[in-house]
């Protein structure tokens, strides 16, 4: 509790091995749908340091807007804010919706993805996960971790892109062979192949980087697997 703001002040740290991989969004979302849905509070306030671009770019996803610069609690600040009226509430993360791959977020981040601009794509799609709605919430987390993965592979960081494989094929093993205007089945095959080059001895010959085949809505199936 900030006694001299009245303000009840809730904060994480990520370890640099886990920057890049979208949890700091998924946290802050998860809170901010508790603060609004459960607990009925009516405005959310976030303070950021002016240098820190990537909190601030996780406050603009949820919504939050700037309202001025502060020193808070000592510190040179920026105030964000957001108000219940405004947020990714309940209704809004519940609502059903369809993943159109040939515009927005999604046109763009698949557009990143097939060029092998990796972080910009997983930037792209993450705007949309933020939003979404089960089944296609998880589903499209799959993807940004596949995008995260070879993000990682193409800095070098073999353990990290082992590690955001394995977390995608468990999402998308889910999922039937085709899902949301996606082919699933190839993307999974590419991931498993990708898998055992990684952990094998040699790391060699690497397979190709994985594509997302994308096929017309109505033809594919748009519940995942139960059970």
């Amino acid at each position: 509790m900030l006694q001299e703001y009245g303000w009840v002040d809730l904060g994480f740290r990520l370890a640099q091995p886990h920057w890049g991989k979208g949890l700091a969004t998924e946290v802050a979302s998860v809170w901010v749908r508790a603060a609004f849905d459960d607990f009925h509070i009516d405005r959310l306030t976030a303070t950021v340091h002016p240098e820190n671009l990537a909190s601030i770019r996780v406050l603009e996803k949820l919504g939050f807007l700037a309202e001025r610069r502060d020193t808070i609690m000592g510190m040179n600040s920026i105030l964000f804010s957001l108000s219940a009226k405004d947020g990714k509430t309940d209704s809004s993360f519940r609502r059903r919706m369809s993943l159109d791959w040939t515009q927005g977020e999604l046109h763009e981040g698949l557009r990143c993805f097939h060029s092998g601009t990796f972080f910009q794509a997983h930037e792209h799609w993450e705007s949309v996960w933020l939003a979404a709605p089960e089944p296609e919430k998880t589903f499209l987390q799959g993807l940004i971790q596949v995008a995260a993965a070879f993000h990682h592979f193409q800095r070098g960081n073999y353990a990290g892109t082992t590690s955001l494989l394995r977390s995608a094929l468990r999402r998308l093993d889910a999922y039937p062979e085709a899902f949301a205007g996606v082919a699933v089945a190839p993307l999974r095959a590419t991931i498993r192949l990708w898998l055992g080059t990684l952990e094998s001895p040699s790391r060699s010959p690497l397979p190709p980087l994985p594509q997302l085949q994308i096929a017309g809505a109505g033809s594919f199936s748009s519940d995942p697997i139960s059970g």
